[in-house]
């Protein structure tokens, strides 16, 4: 996603030049508990296995070479290269039932993120990156922003004029 710093008075400015996301699909290979007290357990086992996923697509485990200048770069210097070019990068974990990782949710609706994991002490620029994508100079909480800037500018009318898409957040949920 590119940022465009050239807006009008009422856009969202950050001072991220760009922002990069990356996929990742977390498996599972547990049934859903039927028992109320370990479907919790299962959600909060869920949580971190998405965070996991997270955590390794900031410490990817293998680097590369650019084929135009033939550099070669390790995963850690790969990432430090996103972060020293002022990009910011968000995994989206994706679980096996569609639900997100916390780092997106923060992105997409503003849900507070899980603690950060531990990171290798070999791998500072991964965790470099993962802090940024939870501070404040990334964006966060967009369908959030999108629905007041609707609203702000056409009041009641309804988004994609359907009434079952009232709002920005309610299509893009309903894509």
């Amino acid at each position: 996603m590119r940022l465009h710093h050239l807006l009008t008075q009422g856009a969202w400015r950050i001072p991220l030049a760009l922002i990069g996301f990356d996929v990742v699909f977390v498996h599972s290979t547990k049934p859903a508990p039927s028992d109320p007290l370990r479907l919790t357990a299962s959600i909060n086992e869920s949580d971190l296995r998405l965070r996991e996923g997270e955590r390794k697509k900031f410490a990817r485990s293998t680097g590369g070479t650019n084929d135009i200048t033939s550099k070669t770069l390790s995963a850690d210097e790969v990432i430090g290269e996103i972060n020293n070019s002022n990009y910011g990068f968000i995994p989206i974990a994706v679980g096996p039932f569609g639900e997100m990782g916390s780092i997106f949710r923060r992105f997409w609706d503003g849900s507070d993120p899980l603690p950060l994991p531990n990171f290798d002490s070999n791998r500072p620029e991964a965790e470099r990156a993962a802090r940024r994508s939870i501070l404040v100079d990334t964006p966060w909480d967009i369908l959030g922003k999108a629905d007041a800037r609707w609203k702000s500018e056409r009041g009641d009318s309804l988004f994609d004029g359907s009434y079952l898409t009232s709002l920005p957040s309610i299509w893009a949920k309903q894509q």
